[in-house]
């Protein structure tokens, strides 16, 4: 007995150890260096815990293989019991020649207290027959509903565990109806490989469980007929518990080689200074502490490990949190088994739900610096500026308004002196930029984009460039509309909206920077070679429709000065995981809605006439959630004259800049939904002073009525093409809330022309504008500079 409790004591600890490594493998720590730090008593804690976490486990799985016959078990006992007592072969040919088992009446079945071990045992395993073939079409059918309960009911681990789970109990209690004996060997083979197939889509625990329910429903059949043992020292000197053992050691190891990876968070106080870190051990030679770097789709890279030398050491202490390293690599069993024989390949892990919850990763630490750009502390924590655009032209942008603007010198000069700074996120890979440089978006088959006039559809021709000249008002539609090459195009993340536009400032011949990799270094997308703010002056801002009732406090000799922002994509992030969105964003966002390409937002400063004096800034927000901020407002930060707004992440709508979420009040979302302004991984800013200020009245696209961006009606079913009063229904669903049009030219819209960004066809024109019956956009910068703006004189600070 005490041989047998040491090799049991062994076991545990080897199970400890090799979980060790395992898990510092699955991080990519040093094995050799870090797992000297870890005390035997560790490692046999690590094994103790991860046996009884596996017995647990187990002892779940056996009941629910009990319970699958709940009810039912009489009705197929005999022919489970003659599998297992003989085999299926000779048990099916017994069946064929006398028939179908009959039930026994219930006169006849025992009570559940004269039920012996031994059929217990037998029910079990015929449990884990069923079992494992209902569990592994419940996978199937969870992971292919997942997405569509995402999109109605958003949620992380259920969206997946729900259908399963459902889905399993029936098919498990439909397979307990069944004769095990009614089909052959065949048969029989055949749906073990498919349990066999699901095992290997999906993630390594989860198909390891699966293969384990398979093995023992499998192995039992050939134990469940033997006697079991009397006594413990005959169960210890089985090989049960040691078969036991090793399953739960197998489940223990793919469940711990799947990221995330948690440390204790630990202060070591040292000669020069605090370190914090994940504590992975200690020794004689001093203190080992885990690092890594967060990235924004909770993940962590640059992770390591380091020895905080003994002599150096004061002090150590848990601060009571988890210290969490995440590689995002979620692997099958194939690909395990392949990179054990050193064989570097990843086969795919379709069916992958989230054992562990994820949450931003490298605590205390903060996100990579841009390798372009310099901090820029003034205007927020973890603000980057960059230099202006060389000749103070953006990268096919148009000429900025000091050279367009000759007419209207002071116009201009009080345009610069007002222009906005501008705060994006760096996960957002999107930011103010000119039209040109969205014109020469790139695909990877050399499709650029295009104009479809008159709403139609056909593909664009692949390697034909499409410039501003080609969007001419005098011959557009409302139905004209600008396509991007991206396919499909619209999709609930950016990256392939990105890719296009990157691929057409680099060459299609030059490698793009993968998703991680701009992530770990956001300078990579030199934002400030393209960036680029348009204006407008709109003349007298009491005239214009506003979307919002105009303040009554505003005076009526007021002038408005409007400041347009392009970004490349729309994506609003509609359900959230509010703990993870404010430092990993991309993690966070569980579904999206109001997907279009192109995205026009703009802020508006009203100018007193004579005193060019500042009195109001207007952000608008989506089509009718403006708001008017009073200059002198505590909300606003300035640098310099220059008002800081923040453009929130995915819709882009401008708020004052900040953090965290901003709620949204209206019908009927009534605070359910925010904007989130995002600062965790860093911003990007877009200066006043040195990013060009592109006045729209000069530019010769601005009263072309199309959209900027793929129209809606083609992107789903529309009633033209359905006799489907459901599928009518459900297209103009998706394309009020998800699947939107681009929206038209800042000259059609907003308080210029009152149009919706997503509106459908257009009977007339607006009879008023600056584009109305083709007028002049020119015209009211004109009659400003005629009429004088301020006195004689400069007039001193703005505020």
């Amino acid at each position: 007995m005490v041989v047998l409790s040491l090799a049991l004591a062994g076991y545990v600890y080897a199970i400890g150890w090799v979980i060790a490594c395992v898990r510092l493998a699955a991080v990519r720590l040093p094995i050799s260096f870090s797992l000297s730090s870890i005390g035997s008593a560790a490692n046999f804690a690590t094994g103790a815990r991860a046996v009884l976490v596996m017995a647990i486990v187990f002892a779940v799985m056996c009941a629910f293989a009990y319970a699958v016959h709940f009810r039912r078990w009489d009705q197929h006992a005999d022919a489970w019991r003659e599998i297992l007592e003989h085999d299926r072969t000779s048990a099916r040919e017994h069946y064929l020649r006398r028939g179908p088992l009959k039930p026994k009446s219930p006169k006849a079945v025992r009570a559940p207290h004269e039920r012996t071990a031994q059929e217990n045992l037998v029910r079990v395993i015929a449990g884990f027959n069923v079992g494992v073939l209902a569990v592994a079409i419940g996978l199937v059918v969870g992971r292919l509903a997942k997405a569509p309960i995402e999109q109605l009911w958003p949620g992380h681990w259920w969206a997946l565990f729900a259908p399963w789970a459902v889905c399993s109990i029936v098919v498990a209690r439909l397979l307990a109806l069944v004769n095990p004996l009614k089909h052959g060997r065949v048969v029989h083979a055949l749906l073990w490989l498919v349990v066999a197939a699901v095992a290997m889509v999906s993630s390594a625990p989860l198909g390891l469980l699966v293969l384990t329910w398979m093995g023992i429903g499998t192995l039992g059949r050939l134990y469940g007929g033997r006697a079991l043992p009397a006594s413990t020292f005959a169960f210890l000197r089985s090989p049960l518990p040691w078969a036991l053992l090793t399953i739960y050691a197998l489940m223990a190891l793919c469940y711990s080689a799947t990221p995330p990876v948690s440390f204790s968070q630990t202060i070591v106080d040292t000669t020069a200074g605090k370190r914090l870190g994940g504590y992975v051990g200690r020794t004689g030679s001093g203190v080992y502490l885990a690092y890594c770097t967060p990235l924004a789709d909770a993940t962590s890279y640059e992770d390591r490990v380091q020895l905080i030398p003994a002599s150096a050491v004061r002090s150590a202490t848990a601060t009571g949190v988890d210290y969490t390293l995440d590689t995002g690599y979620r692997p099958s069993l194939p690909t395990l088994a392949l990179q054990a024989f050193g064989i570097d390949t990843h086969t795919v892990a379709w069916i992958r739900p989230e054992l562990k919850e994820r949450g931003a990763p490298c605590a205390g630490t903060p996100p990579p610096r841009p390798n372009t750009g310099l901090a820029a502390p003034g205007l927020g924590p973890g603000v980057y500026a960059g230099p202006a655009p060389a000749n103070g032209v953006a990268r096919d942008g148009e000429q900025p308004i000091e050279k367009t603007a000759a007419h209207a010198p002071r116009i201009a000069a009080l345009a610069r002196r007002l222009q906005p700074t501008v705060l994006t996120s760096v996960t957002d890979p999107f930011w103010p930029l000119s039209l040109g440089a969205l014109l020469e978006d790139l695909a990877s088959n050399g499709r650029r984009p295009c104009v479809h006039r008159n709403g139609s559809r056909r593909p664009c021709a692949s390697g034909v460039p499409t410039t501003v000249a080609d969007l001419d008002p005098r011959t557009s539609t409302p139905e004209d509309f600008l396509e991007y090459p991206v396919t499909p195009p619209l999709t609930y993340e950016p990256t392939k909206q990105l890719e296009a536009f990157l691929r057409g400032q680099r060459g299609r011949e030059t490698p793009l920077p993968s998703p991680r990799a701009t992530l770990a270094d956001p300078g990579q997308l030199d934002p400030w070679a393209t960036a680029q703010v348009y204006f407008y002056y709109a003349g007298p801002a009491a005239k214009l429709k506003w979307p919002v009732p105009y303040p009554a406090s505003a005076e009526n000799n007021l002038l408005a000065f409007e400041y347009w922002f392009l970004y490349p994509y729309n994506y609003f992030p509609s359900v959230v995981s509010s703990h993870l969105m404010e430092d990993a964003p991309i993690a966070a966002d569980v579904a999206s809605t109001d997907l279009h390409q192109g995205d026009w937002e703009h802020v508006v400063v009203l100018v007193e006439r004579e005193s060019e004096r500042p009195r109001w800034l207007y952000m608008a927000r989506h089509a009718n959630e403006g708001k008017f901020f009073p200059w002198s407002s505590p909300l606003l930060n300035f640098e310099g004259t220059h008002p800081i707004v923040q453009a929130a992440y995915g819709g882009h709508p401008t708020y004052p800049a900040g953090c965290g979420a901003r709620p949204r009040y209206l019908k009927p979302i009534d605070g359910r939904l925010a904007d989130w302004l995002v600062c965790g991984p860093g911003r990007f800013a877009f200066r006043a002073s040195t990013t060009p200020l592109v006045d729209l009245a000069h530019t010769p696209w601005a009263c072309w009525e199309g959209h900027f961006g793929a129209q809606a009606p083609g992107l789903v079913q529309t009633a033209a093409q359905s006799t489907s009063a459901v599928v009518r229904s459900l297209a103009r669903e998706l394309e009020s809330y998800v699947y939107v049009a681009g929206p038209r030219s800042p000259l059609w819209q907003a308080e210029n022309g009152h149009l919706e960004a997503d509106d459908g066809p257009h009977e007339h024109k607006p009879s008023s504008g600056p584009c109305a019956d083709y007028g002049n956009p020119e015209a009211p910068e004109r009659e400003g500079e005629r009429e004088g703006i301020g006195p004689t004189q400069p007039h001193g600070a703005a505020r």
